[in-house]
């Protein structure tokens, strides 16, 4: 019983121990840290700076092309002549050439497509900030939920801590029962064993607990061995307006925003596509310079330069209906996207209900859990001094141990479920915050 009693003493002082060296955390902290390293937000970050670069007028055709050449050859060859009377005469001409050039290109007009792609490009743009926006609310709620899942989880030691402490009370009574002949041996044996029992219960819970604080760090992006505390913080969820919460989720849901914009591309294409039908023009400019240095040939030297300035309209009249075929499949993936449209705003609704009707009905679990569980923690009490009595059995005991501890395990989970119901639905309706 002395190896027990130390046992216990000594748990409490290493928790206490390694409490007091720990980080705390706060769910405000662990969003922020969450925001700056989180892998799938950096990833996103970066996507978005890709298309912003992307964004320019250059990049949609606005701008002529410049060319600069600078070149030289050099040219060798042997030549021999044999005249009608059979005379042979031999040179070796050589030439050197060097030449330089300016060259410009501008499309002045190609159907209005470089202004197509200009919008197209700044829609990609936002589609980047929707998809950066999507993966911090995402990770925001995930940040949330494995917070609140710590700190429910921490609730469930404080529980399973006192089980194993009513559990030690069982066990000297019944040794003193024992001592005085009023209890029997099997009785101490089997409240010794339900001690083990409820410890080893507490070591997979203390488990838990650190997987949980390993998956919270790989959200924050770092060493998921490193240990922290958390703050202890209400989770009682605000009221939520299924009215209120399904118009805000067809405004504001970021995954359905970024469908729309996705349709918005798609209306571009099919415009890109259909500026092909227009003629194109063209100017083209040109600034040339050519000397030749002649060898044992009939001149001496020669230069060439001057300017050279063009403009060239042209149209497609026909190449195999490619541009018609084009147009068609750029309609169909419209179609495609305004479909694809319908249905999110079809699966926000479902799940914005889904999540609704769980909302209401974890709501009132745990209002059914919290008033069984001061009943049970009323028998709990009058259980405990009848048994010191000698009043109960020990199974009688036992069992309302174990009842307490089942009450209270599911008012923790009720309550986390509902909790997480409450983020899930904020999030998908674009309203998730986090207070200060």
């Amino acid at each position: 019983m002395k190896n027990i009693t130390f046992l216990t003493l000594l748990v409490a002082l290493t928790t206490s121990i390694n409490a007091s060296a720990q980080e705390v955390l706060t769910l405000q902290d662990a969003v922020k840290k969450g925001l700056e390293s989180n892998y799938n937000v950096r990833l996103a970050g970066n996507d978005l700076k890709t298309a912003t670069n992307n964004n320019t007028y250059g990049n949609a055709g606005f701008f002529p092309k410049v060319d600069a050449t600078i070149g030289g050859n050099l040219k060798s060859s042997s030549d021999e002549t044999t005249a009608l009377n059979g005379t042979k005469t031999s040179n070796s001409p050589q030439t050197v050439n060097a030449s330089a050039g300016l060259s410009l290109s501008w499309t002045l007009f190609d159907g209005m497509n470089m202004f197509i792609s200009k919008e197209k490009l700044d829609m990609l743009q936002q589609v980047g900030e929707t998809a950066l926006r999507i993966n911090m609310e995402n990770t925001t709620a995930q940040i949330i939920m494995s917070y609140n899942s710590i700190v429910q989880q921490k609730k469930l030691i404080k529980v399973f801590t006192e089980a194993l402490n009513i559990s030690l009370q069982r066990a000297s009574i019944a040794r003193k029962a024992k001592s005085i002949g009023a209890g029997s041996e099997v009785a101490m044996l089997k409240s010794e064993v339900d001690y083990k029992t409820d410890s080893a219960n507490l070591i997979q819970q203390k488990l838990a607990l650190s997987n949980l604080k390993a998956d919270l760090n790989e959200l924050l992006g770092r060493n998921p061995q490193q240990d922290f505390d958390v703050s202890d913080i209400s989770l009682a969820p605000e009221s939520i307006n299924l009215s209120d919460i399904m118009t805000k989720g067809l405004e504001q849901n970021p995954s359905l925003i970024a469908t729309r914009q996705q349709q918005t591309v798609s209306e571009l294409d099919v415009k890109s596509a259909k500026s092909s039908r227009l003629p194109s023009i063209n100017l083209n400019s040109s600034y040339t310079f050519n000397q030749y240095d002649y060898k044992n040939g009939s001149y001496d030297k020669m230069n060439s330069h001057g300017p050279f300035v063009g403009v060239t309209a042209g149209v497609t009249l026909f190449n195999g209906f490619k541009v018609r075929r084009n147009i068609r499949n750029a309609q169909i993936q419209l179609e495609n996207a305004q479909v694809r449209t319908e249905q999110m705003e079809q699966a926000l609704r479902t799940d914005i209900i889904k999540g609704y009707n769980a909302f209401t009905t974890n709501t009132a679990l745990v209002d059914i859990e919290q008033k069984s569980l001061a009943l049970a923690q009323r028998n709990l009490d009058i259980a405990i001094k009848a048994y010191a009595q000698g009043s109960i059995s020990d199974l009688e005991m036992r069992e309302t141990q174990k009842n307490f501890v089942d009450v209270s395990y599911r008012l923790i989970n009720a309550q986390i479920n509902l909790k997480n119901t409450e983020v899930e639905l904020r999030r998908i309706s674009g309203t998730l915050t986090v207070k200060n």
